[in-house]
């Protein structure tokens, strides 16, 4: 009797394995034939120019709200920092493909979890150049799936003017 109770759990889950996983796909997009095996963005790409936003952060059900500036430092280096309206420093780091070095973090922000997820995000948006695995195209957009490393991210290009969203 176990015998037979452990091949039917295992002919289950496995079971449950195969119709529960499915690839993700894009709403309302066909697929292209493109030529297209490099991304450029170039947002956050003149070294000259301080790129300034306003930016609200929730963490934990609190608000951190102010000016969030960016520069870029040589090819691969940006420094990112988010201070209040008032000038008070939230956030400031250096971030590159490679490294990141957190200079000050309050203590709201101050999370493993929080720091690794700006981490990640941020050398996503900094990063210039991305490899094109696949092009899919729908009414008003054009999305590129990227490697990137092991996993795949899609970026999103408005079709009307031509920029990354």
């Amino acid at each position: 009797m176990p015998n037979l109770m452990m091949r039917f759990l295992i002919s289950s889950g496995l079971f449950l394995l195969f119709v529960s996983c499915k690839t993700y796909e894009i709403p309302n997009a066909t697929k292209m034939e493109s030529s297209q095996k490099n991304f450029q963005n170039l947002y956050f790409s003149d070294s000259e120019k301080d790129y300034v936003y306003k930016a609200n952060i929730d963490v934990y059900g609190k608000q951190l709200g102010g000016i969030f500036v960016t520069k870029k430092i040589n090819d691969t280096l940006h420094r990112a920092v988010l201070t209040t309206d008032f000038g008070n420093t939230l956030l400031d780091f250096e971030v590159s493909e490679n490294s990141f070095k957190l200079n000050y973090c309050v203590d709201e922000l101050n999370k493993k979890i929080v720091l690794n997820t700006l981490k990640d995000d941020f050398r996503l948006v900094f990063r210039q150049n991305h490899k094109v695995e696949e092009v899919f195209e729908n009414q008003s957009q054009t999305i590129y799936k990227v490697l990137d490393g092991k996993r795949y991210n899609y970026l999103t290009k408005n079709k009307s003017d031509q920029k990354l969203i």
